[in-house]
């Protein structure tokens, strides 16, 4: 897919204690929940935008000609919605690097 993740955690609740991570369906998408708080967004159907901060994130690369950004670096991939909008937009060979820390 030409997204690489440096390092990936998962949130495993301890006996008794309930999941930090779900996921949830809304008429805006299908929505990644860490804490109650939303991580990522999908959009429904083949929609890029999120209409969220993610959409944000990535348009800086609007800026570029399209054949001047060949790598992208993400600190912070949380949920990887602005890793899939900036998939979108960018070349198809482009490589989108994504580093998370997650204590």
């Amino acid at each position: 897919s030409g997204v690489m993740v440096a390092r990936a955690t998962s949130a495993v609740p301890a006996v008794g204690q309930q999941s930090r991570v779900r996921v949830r369906t809304t008429l805006e998408g299908r929505q990644l929940l860490v804490d109650e708080t939303v991580a990522s967004l999908l959009p429904p159907g083949d929609r890029i935008a999120t209409h969220c901060v993610w959409d944000a994130l990535a348009a800086p690369a609007l800026a570029l000609q399209p054949q001047a950004c060949n790598s992208v670096l993400l600190l912070g991939l949380g949920g990887g919605s602005a890793a899939r909008i900036l998939r979108a937009m960018l070349p198809d060979d482009a490589l989108i690097v994504g580093v998370e820390f997650d204590p």
